[in-house]
């Protein structure tokens, strides 16, 4: 480019000087010059007529040369001719050998030229390619440490995680994490499902302080079709997704924009998702969703392990059919209990239930009948007494209360309520309709007894009374 504005300038330049030096000499009377000036003069001019033969010869190439160096001879031989003076055919002989000499040079300075222009261009194309890819190297550095990062706190995602035995901390540790490694968010969000209606249940969110609060605990539409399609969703712009009708986006009082959300699953089981979103449209990219895709595995895995968890640490103290606390696990919470009542003083009660004729109704109708009983007494029993109170099988058909808090008057009313509940309730066995009645003894710390073991024993001692006496009755001390 700068070459071929040279041979512009060049060329513009030579003709200007040709046409003015050609009036010149055209009009200048040279019987007026001395013959010492005539000698300076004259090769003044071959040099200036030299110079533009070769200026000429450089900008316009062989034809626009030839041309110049054509006229240059006709202007000298027409001086010559006027003039008389032999020096001009010299000087067209000269223009001749000068112009050719002057082409072969400047042939080769314009080669060397535009070869030195060519390797200029070419290094400074190589520089630009080498700036180009030192910034994408750049680029790709940058987004390595990124992934490096994002991968490292991964890691400690995993390693929290399998050390947390705790759904509130792991919904809590997932949606605060999630939020950190993406970033980019405004908010996060974490539901899981409810197993008995299978809807989703808002368990933990992650947003500022005056962002309006959440509405729909359910979740929305992308929430739904998350649960509904059970794959993982982005949305880079809701009012451009053609999967979700305007009508249908309920986000009036948020207006997020962009979504990427993920189910959890674990065992082919789905039993949560885990979204994030913003206010600004396409703020999330593929990698995002992958990596927030982990996070929701990691996540289902915990909480998978977690709920088996809380079923196993279930089967251990609960009773498989009744469901029922276990003896082992009554006595434990008997002894600590105790304790806690006779530091506080308050009155500490129990009861002990036994079923009136258990046997025959085994004998009448066969065990599954008797743990149909069963199971039957122990539904009523937990929906009849306070939520804190403990009850237990306490073995074979027979069942213990621990009642907190519990003066002999009070105890001794909700035994009584227990009873009556229990002999007015009807239930069917082989489709034949019966009822049961049960007996019960009541002893109260600190009135009947100073250790456990013997409040226990005295609660014994008053159920064995009650079935003496008839059964179908509370007996106290």
């Amino acid at each position: 480019m700068n070459l071929i504005k040279d041979k512009i300038y060049l060329g513009f330049v030579a003709s200007i000087l040709f046409i003015y030096l050609t009036f010149f000499l055209l009009h200048i009377d040279t019987r007026s010059i001395s013959e010492g000036s005539f000698f300076i003069f004259t090769n003044i001019y071959l040099l200036f007529f030299n110079a533009i033969i070769a200026a000429s010869w450089f900008a316009f190439g062989w034809i626009g040369g030839a041309i110049f160096l054509a006229f240059s001879i006709i202007i000298a031989l027409s001086l010559s001719l006027a003039t008389g003076n032999n020096i001009y055919y010299i000087h067209a002989g000269l223009f001749s050998i000068t112009a050719l000499l002057s082409f072969n040079s400047l042939r080769g300075f314009v080669a060397f030229q535009t070869e030195y222009q060519l390797k200029t261009e070419r290094i400074g194309e190589e520089k630009n390619t080498l700036f180009k890819r030192m910034e994408r190297d750049r680029a790709q550095a940058q987004a390595f440490e990124l992934k490096f990062k994002r991968y490292e706190l991964l890691k400690n995602v995993a390693e929290y995680l399998s050390d947390i035995f705790s759904q509130e901390k792991i919904v809590k540790f997932l949606a605060q994490k999630s939020f950190a490694i993406i970033g980019k968010s405004t908010r996060s969000l974490i539901y899981l499902i409810n197993p008995y209606n299978q809807e989703l249940i808002l368990t933990y969110s992650k947003q500022p302080q005056d962002f309006p609060r959440i509405k729909t605990k359910k979740g929305d539409i992308f929430d739904k079709w998350v649960l509904k399609q059970n794959q993982p969703l982005i949305v880079l712009n809701t009012s451009r997704d053609f999967r979700f009708p305007q009508d249908d986006i309920l986000l009036d009082e948020v207006r997020i924009k962009s979504v990427i959300a993920v189910p959890m699953v674990s065992h082919n089981k789905m039993i949560g998702l885990l979204r994030l979103d913003n206010q600004e449209p396409d703020i999330y990219n593929p990698d995002d969703l992958r990596l927030l895709d982990i996070v929701g595995d990691l996540g289902a895995v915990a909480l998978h392990n977690n709920m088996l968890y809380q079923r196993t640490t279930e089967l251990a103290i609960r009773d498989g059919l009744t469901q029922l606390f276990v003896y082992r696990y009554f006595m434990e919470r008997l002894t600590t209990e105790f304790r806690r009542a006779q530091k506080s003083v308050h009155p500490f009660s129990i009861l002990m239930i036994d079923i009136d004729h258990f046997k025959e109704y085994n004998d009448k109708y066969g065990h599954i009948a008797g743990d149909i009983l069963l199971k039957h007494l122990a539904t009523m029993l937990t929906s009849i007494v306070s939520k804190g109170d403990i009850v237990a099988r306490y073995g074979g058909e027979e069942f213990a209360i621990a009642l907190f808090d519990e003066k002999k008057e009070d105890a001794k009313r909700l035994a009584e309520n227990i009873r009556d509940a229990v002999d007015e309730n009807i239930f069917y066995l082989r489709r034949e309709e019966t009822h049961a009645t049960i007996s019960i003894g009541v002893s109260t710390y600190p009135d009947d007894a100073k250790t456990a073991r013997d409040l226990l024993k005295v609660a014994d001692q008053n159920l064995y009374r009650a079935k003496k006496e008839g059964r179908n009755r509370v007996c106290t001390s």
